[in-house]
């Protein structure tokens, strides 16, 4: 590189590698992240069934309900993720977890996840409340703690701050790959969930209609993973000296 000129970021994974590669990663582990699915949200879905919108409702009966699907997805949601992420890593890196490995690694990095995702859900509040723009920023930067504290066993304020770096002066590449990633999955939930509301009403069929959308969520986050993995900065230790392979 010649001397004064900067080095040029690294570029940010295309999509159709990213869902490619997300595929043969979630094929090669479907069970354990069916398993996985199935064991994190079927209590979610349990307590929703006991909180039903009407059929008009108002602002705030879906307050009242986002409040508790937030809350739910929190407290148990995060431990899902987190070991769908360690899957996902492991098969990327060329290795395979089971399904005791994976629960276990997210158990031990569940507090690290939780105060993460905490200081994020605030961040991105405290961003909306000021102007919208703000909070998409910020929604961006820091999406990938999580895979921060699965790759490199940081706490939760770390792994924020590593997201954040890792995505600096890429902002909108990432931006328009997740805005796509989202535009899939919302279609594809689309697809399933529209049929699924012309079912019988009984609590065992919403169960069981669930769990496609549920996997694609598990498939998004194994997406957003990938994309991660692929786009990480290799000069992005030199920030964080003291971190190792976790």
């Amino acid at each position: 590189m010649e001397e004064g000129r900067e080095a040029q970021p690294q570029p940010v994974a295309r999509l159709g590698p990213v869902i490619r590669t997300a595929s043969r990663v979630t094929k090669s582990n479907f069970v354990a992240f069916a398993v996985i699915t199935v064991l994190v949200q079927l209590p979610v879905n349990l307590v929703l069934e006991w909180v039903p919108l009407p059929d008009e409702p108002t602002l705030q009966d879906l307050a009242r309900y986002f409040r508790i699907l937030r809350a739910l997805e929190f407290w148990i949601g995060t431990v899902g993720a987190l070991a769908v992420i360690h899957l996902a890593v492991a098969a990327c890196r060329g290795g395979r977890l089971s399904l005791g490995e994976a629960l276990g690694r997210a158990f031990r990095g569940y507090g690290s996840a939780l105060w993460a995702r905490f200081l994020y859900n605030l961040a991105l509040l405290v961003g909306i409340l000021l102007l919208v723009v703000p909070g998409i920023l910020v929604a961006v930067y820091g999406l990938f703690a999580l895979q921060a504290i699965a790759t490199r066993g940081l706490g939760g304020r770390e792994a924020l701050r590593y997201s954040y770096e890792a995505v600096r002066g890429r902002w909108w590449p990432y931006f328009g790959r997740i805005v796509a990633l989202y535009g899939l999955l919302l279609a594809a939930t689309a697809a399933i969930a529209i049929p699924a509301s012309f079912l019988p009403a009984s609590l065992a069929v919403n169960l069981v209609s669930a769990v496609p959308v549920d996997l694609l969520w598990s498939f998004f986050t194994v997406c957003l993973t990938v994309l991660f993995l692929e786009s990480e900065p290799k000069t992005l230790e030199e920030r964080f000296p003291e971190l190792e392979e976790f």
